[in-house]
Parts: structure tokens; C-alpha cells; sequence
């Protein structure tokens, strides 16, 4: 999933749906990269889901109409080869 926002909020967003994602067992999402897009001060999030993203997402993002311009999401494979980078420590 690719989310475009305002440069001024992208960290604490993508850092804020990290957090949530991490609370979860089965871990539902991976953040991969987020950061500044252009000069013009929009931002980028790209996350990798586990499955399907569920509707209740899409709902919370819906909620930020003036920061977050768009997103989409794309199948990059077989859903269940998405693995955090933490699976299988023992840390985690």
C-alpha cells in the first residue's frame, strides 16, 4: 500500500501505524519506507500487509482528509509470503 501525504505529518503517521501494527499478534503490517517525496512537501508511506486490508484502515485513513491526498493498494505476490523482519527472533 503507497500513501501520499503532507511532508509535515508522514513521520509521526508512518510512525504511529508502525506502533499500532506491532501491538498485534498475528503482526497484520510491515512499514517498509516512508519519508519526503518531492521538493513540494508531499510525503510517501509504504506499507506491506499481511492479507487483506481490512476496511476499518481505509476508514482511520479517511479520517485525515487534509493531510492525505491519496492511496492505493497494489498485490505484490502471494499474500501469505508477507513477513515482518522480526518473524522468527525470539525477541520479538
Amino acid at each position: 500500500m503507497v500513501i501520499a501525504c503532507k511532508e509535515t505529518i508522514t513521520a509521526t503517521l508512518a510512525l504511529n501505524l508502525q506502533t499500532s501494527f506491532q501491538t498485534e499478534r498475528p503482526i497484520p503490517a510491515v512499514l517498509i519506507s516512508y519519508g519526503k517525496a518531492n521538493p513540494s512537501g508531499d510525503g510517501y508511506i509504504i506499507i506491506r500487509w499481511r492479507g487483506t486490508v481490512p476496511e476499518s484502515f481505509f476508514d482511520q485513513l479517511d479520517e485525515h482528509t487534509q493531510d492525505i491526498a491519496y492511496y492505493m493498494t497494489f498485490s505484490a505476490g502471494p499474500l501469505d509470503t508477507c513477513r515482518a523482519p522480526w518473524d522468527g527472533t525470539t525477541h520479538a
